[in-house]
């Protein structure tokens, strides 16, 4: 039997279902539109719905408007050199109000890792004396030495 070496669900959903496509692509234009245009313009502007090929984008003043229409061949090249040719054909510039921080929130950090002692350890081999089955009871023991860790 040959297997394919793993594919990022991003690359193959598109595929399986068409329809979520310019959805995707719309979130990557999101999480990249600063490094695409600049963090000047990208505090004046964002990148709003994908449709046809046509990127909607949002300008917070109309002087921002007037320039990022210029400014509109050299946001479609840098948009194909990032994401290939014809996926966005056409920019539609529009006033309206920016989100007001259209970055991911950060992470919180990790909780520290517990050391799990001996005591705990015997514990949960105890607890799980009673089930048979010993691969059951190998994937129950790493399930709960893992919850241990974090709690």
């Amino acid at each position: 039997m040959r297997t394919s070496a793993p594919r990022a669900v991003g690359e193959i959903l598109p595929a399986a279902v068409p329809q979520v496509a310019d959805r995707l692509l719309e979130q990557a234009i999101r999480r990249g539109w600063r490094s695409l245009v600049g963090p000047e313009v990208a505090r004046r502007t964002q990148p709003g719905t994908l449709s046809g090929g046509g990127l909607q984008v949002v300008v917070d003043n109309s002087p921002w408007c007037q320039e990022i229409t210029l400014r509109s061949p050299e946001i479609l090249t840098a948009l194909a050199r990032e994401f290939g040719p014809a996926r966005v054909r056409s920019l539609k510039v529009t006033l309206g109000r920016l989100d007001a921080d259209p970055r991911p929130a950060l992470r919180e950090p990790a909780p520290p890792e517990h050391r799990v002692t001996d005591a705990e350890r015997r514990t949960i081999d105890a607890l799980l004396t009673p089930i048979a089955d010993r691969d059951l009871r190998d994937s129950m023991r790493r399930l709960l030495v893992k919850t241990r860790r974090f709690a």
